[in-house]
């Protein structure tokens, strides 16, 4: 997992190097650093090693606000963020009025390789099938 943590973040940092200094990554990252400042002071500071970024997210019209999509390294890291999203959602709206929800999300999994087809299975000798068959036709 460490890896996939630090290649998301060599990512950015190959992004920032490329186009130069950008609005939207600057708000992820400061986003991130909320969320991590949030976990901390709620007591769970082992959670901010599973945080890859913070992102504002689509809201529905209807909805007041805006909503902060979490995305994390693993499922599990999901999961115990998703039970403390309405922790996590007072502690961040202190800094953020705006903010209305807080949503959960996993890194996507990378599919794995096809796998290769084996080659074609030998064909017997014909020697062996004639054995064979002299061994069965006798048997019967």
């Amino acid at each position: 997992m460490g890896d996939m943590d630090s290649n998301v973040r060599l990512l950015d940092e190959l992004i920032l190097q490329a186009l130069g200094p950008s609005a939207a990554l600057a708000e992820r990252k400061a986003h991130a650093a909320h969320v991590a400042a949030a976990l901390t002071a709620l007591g769970y500071p082992r959670l901010v090693t599973t945080v890859l970024g913070a992102r504002r997210g689509q809201t529905p019209r209807s909805a007041k606000g805006w909503e902060l999509v979490v995305t994390v390294t693993s499922h599990a890291a999901m999961a115990k963020l998703r039970l403390l999203a309405p922790e996590l959602l007072s502690h961040l709206q202190q800094e953020m009025p705006d903010l209305a929800s807080v949503a959960v999300t996993a890194q996507k999994a990378i599919q794995a390789a096809e796998r290769s087809k084996p080659p074609p299975r030998p064909r017997p000798p014909d020697q062996g099938l004639a054995r064979l068959r002299s061994f069965y036709s006798h048997d019967h």
